[in-house]
């Protein structure tokens, strides 16, 4: 999460990377608040590598943390008691 949160913010400049993370700006009034788009893979290497997985994570824990708008200490101790209360750890 730190590493996604670091990349957002720009304090890791790697813009190859960062112009891989697709955001979903169509909710059209849905409960559905998924701001990352997970890519599709073909095999199951692809799917449970590291990207996808932070993305997907950080899909399902959206509601409670920010990850534009927090400084780095708040949003790991924000990422770590909704990671710990929802048994993800």
């Amino acid at each position: 999460m730190m590493f996604l949160f670091d990349l957002l913010n720009d304090n890791i400049d790697f813009s190859k990377l960062l112009s891989q993370v697709g955001f979903n700006f169509r909710n059209n009034g849905t409960r559905s608040r998924n701001l990352f788009v997970v890519p599709f893979y073909n095999t199951n290497c692809s799917s449970e590598s590291f990207f996808p997985r932070v993305l997907t994570l950080a899909n399902k824990i959206i509601n409670q943390v920010d990850f534009l708008f927090m400084s780095s200490h708040v949003f790991k101790r924000n990422v770590y008691i909704t990671l710990s209360s929802v048994n993800y750890l």
